[in-house]
């Protein structure tokens, strides 16, 4: 039987959120040359399907949450900032039990049940929402590295190589240490206002709405 080496880190730490997002990064360049494609059975339409099903199980508090959400992330959908952003095959389902990590490196990615089209944003929203956040205060702490080891494999992309600094940068935050040795703190993010469908605000809201973490070395 052929299987992906590792296990499940079901309480992940700054490493393994710099290797999930340089990773999802990975995927999603190659992506772009497949020539396959198949809806999101598990995008904003499927959510407007089931929402009715339900709200008559929700508090009137809950109830009306989903429902401004839901038309929120229509706006957005249908904006011209919504309409921009990158599109093409995504996982849609990262969550830490379908990643596997053989000892301290990244094993791969599985369980590509959910996977169609959609936003990139759609997966790093999912990785931001779970790898990323603190289970007993909810906090989310370490999506700056998981942006940065993504960012850091588009950009690459972009301009051919010569990112090198960066990666060292990235694996240097991962390990808690900047280039000198000081220890690097991982601020708590803020979560933005909205503010009536602006482009900053829709890829804010396609990225969970946690906001950016803030790095301080001291």
């Amino acid at each position: 039987v052929t299987r992906l080496p590792g296990s499940h880190r079901l309480a992940p730490g700054a490493s393994h959120c710099a290797q999930v997002g340089e990773m999802l990064g990975r995927m999603h360049v190659a992506g772009q040359s497949f020539a396959g494609a198949q809806p999101h059975l598990r995008g904003l339409s499927w959510w407007h399907q089931t929402a009715p099903q339900v709200l008559p199980h929700l508090e009137p508090a809950q109830a009306r949450l989903l429902q401004e959400e839901l038309t929120y992330q229509q706006e957005v959908a249908q904006s011209a900032a919504g309409l921009a952003l990158p599109k093409g095959p995504i996982h849609a389902d990262l969550f830490r039990d379908n990643v596997m990590f053989d000892g301290a490196t990244l094993g791969g990615f599985f369980d590509f049940y959910f996977a169609g089209c959609d936003t990139f944003g759609f997966d790093i929203s999912v990785c931001l929402n779970d790898w990323c956040i603190d289970l007993a205060t909810g906090a989310i702490t370490l999506s700056g590295l998981l942006l940065m080891g993504y960012l850091m494999v588009c950009l690459d992309k972009v301009v051919g190589g010569g990112l090198g600094e960066l990666r060292n940068r990235v694996e240097a935050l991962a390990r808690g240490r900047d280039e000198g040795g000081a220890a690097v703190r991982v601020g708590r993010a803020q979560r933005p206002q909205r503010a009536g469908g602006t482009g900053v605000h829709a890829r804010a809201s396609l990225r969970g709405r946690g906001g950016e973490a803030a790095f301080a070395s001291g």
